[in-house]
């Protein structure tokens, strides 16, 4: 697939996301592309199963995400608790499970190995600094024991992100709104 077909399917994917519901006319419209290009894209991401389509063919049909079609596993390492969440391409959110944060970092990999194995990816966002390109937490206040502490060291099989939670709110708030 050629660059700029690979930005138009992304753009066709990003307001599905954004826009639960839309309408392939409404695509078009807002994308200001051909009928049929969005046909085209829209066919795509159907024989991917990336979206889904409701509705009766020959009038409404509303397009949106298909939820199975990727699993992140959230986690946000407090100052006092760790929550793991489950998000859903749909945008939707699945709290699974809160404990103390552990004095020690290494404490707390059973729970995130209990649910690594049900998502695509990992999202680490600790309140703390961190250094993404290293992996690591530079400096974390509440719990000097993971000051330096390298996130591959958690023995994760998934691809993982590592932003601070300040970082992570205002992704999400950016994408959810």
């Amino acid at each position: 697939m050629r660059k700029f077909a690979r930005t138009n399917l992304r753009e066709v994917l990003r307001l599905i996301f954004e826009t639960p519901g839309i309408r392939r006319f409404e695509l078009s419209e807002r994308l200001h592309m051909a009928a049929a290009t969005v046909t085209k894209y829209v066919e795509a991401l159907l024989r991917r199963e990336t979206i889904l389509e409701a509705g009766d063919r020959n009038r409404y049909v509303a397009l949106r995400m298909n939820p199975a079609w990727h699993t992140t596993l959230g986690v946000d390492i407090g100052a006092s608790e760790t929550r793991l969440v489950q998000l859903k391409a749909d945008a939707s959110v699945t709290a699974l499970e809160r404990f103390p944060t552990p004095a020690e970092p290494g404490r707390g990999i059973p729970a995130l190995l209990r649910h690594e194995g049900a998502c695509d990816a990992v999202g680490i966002a600790p309140t703390a600094v961190v250094s993404p390109q290293e992996g690591r937490i530079a400096l974390f206040a509440n719990q000097r024991s993971w000051d330096g502490y390298p996130i591959a060291a958690l023995g994760l099989r998934k691809p993982c992100t590592l932003l601070t939670s300040g970082n992570a709110a205002a992704l999400a708030e950016r994408q959810l709104g």
